[in-house]
């Protein structure tokens, strides 16, 4: 995998303003970013938005440890081991095309979610099949989040951030080693990982500085907006 020097800055760019996005609403790093980072090199995903997005969870997961849900986290899990083996299929058997179609419509469903504002009870059978489908998506396109967030959207707000944390972290473990095992992530892989990371911090860090001062509503206005944009961008793409 070869970036040019104003693919680099494209792709670093795009990550620092999705890792600010989530800092603020609470998602939109992968969902924004993905099909951007699709269009700039395949390889990109589902590889890079995965490795960043573990590494942004470690940090919440500290935070938020005591918040964890533990039966939560269980049975989503349960679900997402299956929905990573599945995702990994699906990423190596779709074309180019496909996949970055798939990637489209995936945002796109993201959106609607959100906006619908549809309320899903968490039980044990909600979870995994919401885990499942988190991990298809996630394998397949770096974007887990929409169907976890989704269910557990009625729960206290540090339950959320841990529970979820602890289930991402896991998740992109799982899927980040079928993906070293399909040889869709490797030492290249890794050190593009490492080169974007410090925008992806800075992303976060300044979303910290200023979230206070931005209406959260507001701002997941914006991030709907964007990513409806990007995700309509990736399809139309594709369809060319």
């Amino acid at each position: 995998m070869e970036l040019s020097l104003a693919d680099f800055i494209l792709a670093i760019s795009v990550l620092t303003f999705g890792a600010f996005i989530q800092g603020i609403a609470g998602f939109g790093l992968a969902v924004l970013a993905a099909p951007i980072l699709y269009i700039i090199n395949p390889r990109l995903i589902p590889s890079i938005p995965l490795m960043l997005g573990l590494i942004m969870c470690l940090v919440i997961l500290y935070r938020y440890r005591h918040s964890i849900n533990l039966s939560m986290f269980g049975f989503a899990s349960i679900g997402r081991i299956p929905g990573a083996f599945l995702g990994t299929i699906v990423l190596l058997m779709c074309s180019v095309r496909s996949l970055q179609l798939f990637i489209g419509v995936s945002v796109l469903t993201a959106v609607l979610i959100n906006l619908c504002a549809i309320k899903i009870r968490a039980t044990r059978t909600t979870l995994a099949i919401a885990g499942l489908l988190s991990g298809i998506t996630g394998t397949a396109a770096s974007i887990d989040g929409p169907p976890m967030a989704l269910v557990m959207q009625s729960q206290e707000g540090d339950i959320i951030r841990g529970t979820l944390s602890a289930y991402f972290v896991c998740g992109c473990i799982v899927s980040l080693s079928i993906l070293v095992f399909n040889h869709r992530f490797g030492t290249q892989d890794f050190m593009y990982g490492l080169y974007f990371l410090p925008g992806t911090l800075l992303g976060s860090f300044l979303a910290k500085r200023v979230a206070h001062r931005i209406p959260k509503e507001r701002m997941q206005f914006l991030t709907l907006a964007l990513c409806g944009i990007s995700g309509s961008f990736a399809i139309i793409t594709a369809m060319i």
